[in-house]
């Protein structure tokens, strides 16, 4: 590589450092908000809607689910299980649980609700290896 294209390399790198630092001096929740899904694709639809979605039967409230969480849910069970297969069938049988516990219940805080499945399904897949 020259250095012009060392240089160009390196400034592109800069400012996307700078637009990250510059959100996360904003003390606002609209702030905190964008800083969460920067790098998310599409629309993102609030959870109230996934959940009524999940009280319709919707299977869209499974994929909206994915969207806004499927990465938040592959770290946490990959940081438990360790092996990325098990965690992405960690991550699937989630979304079943999901599925099928929703319709009774309305969770008031979704990311929690589902951080909290995961998290038991992979202590439920250590402790069965």
């Amino acid at each position: 590589m020259t250095k012009r294209e060392w240089l160009k390399l390196f400034s592109f790198f800069y400012a996307i450092i700078q637009k990250n630092i510059n959100f996360l001096r904003r003390p606002s929740k609209k702030a905190d908000f964008i800083i969460e899904n920067i790098f998310e694709e599409g629309n993102i639809i609030d959870d109230k809607k996934i959940i009524e979605l999940y009280f319709e039967r919707n299977e869209q409230a499974i994929k909206e689910t994915d969207i806004k969480y499927g990465k938040l849910c592959h770290k946490i069970a990959y940081n438990i299980l360790n092996n990325l297969q098990d965690s992405e069938e960690c991550v699937n049988d989630t979304y079943l649980g999901v599925w099928n516990k929703i319709p009774p219940t309305r969770p008031d805080n979704f990311k929690a609700y589902i951080s909290k499945i995961v998290r038991n399904i992979g202590v439920q897949g250590v402790q069965t290896r």
